[in-house]
């Protein structure tokens, strides 16, 4: 079973994983605050990391990798599309962050 770290802590926070299109339900662990860091430490059994929004995105990917012991490679960056857009553009509220998907690198 694959493991994803949901990075929300970006000023937007978090929001579910849109599963449907992942073609399967994944375990998911969520850090919401820096304090929620320290409850993943080196998670063997993680494979993806997830940040939402590009705030501070050096700073929390350096964390991720110091608190796994291992480095974390770029996989894709999902951007919101028009759908996303024309919701925004109804409610403000709806934010539309860019998803940064990272893979754990495995140790050899």
């Amino acid at each position: 079973t694959s493991v994803i770290l949901v990075d929300g802590n970006s000023k937007n926070g978090y929001k579910m994983l849109p599963r449907f299109y992942m073609g399967k339900w994944p375990i998911v662990n969520i850090i919401r605050t820096k304090k929620d860091y320290d409850k993943y430490r080196e998670n063997s059994s993680l494979k993806y990391i997830l940040f939402y929004g590009n705030d501070s995105l050096r700073s929390r990917i350096k964390r991720i990798e110091k608190i796994q012991k291992t480095k974390v490679e770029f996989e894709y960056a999902a951007a919101p599309g028009f759908v996303d857009w024309l919701l925004y553009t109804i409610n403000k509220n709806n934010a539309n962050d860019t998803i940064f998907i990272y893979k754990k690198e495995i140790a050899n």
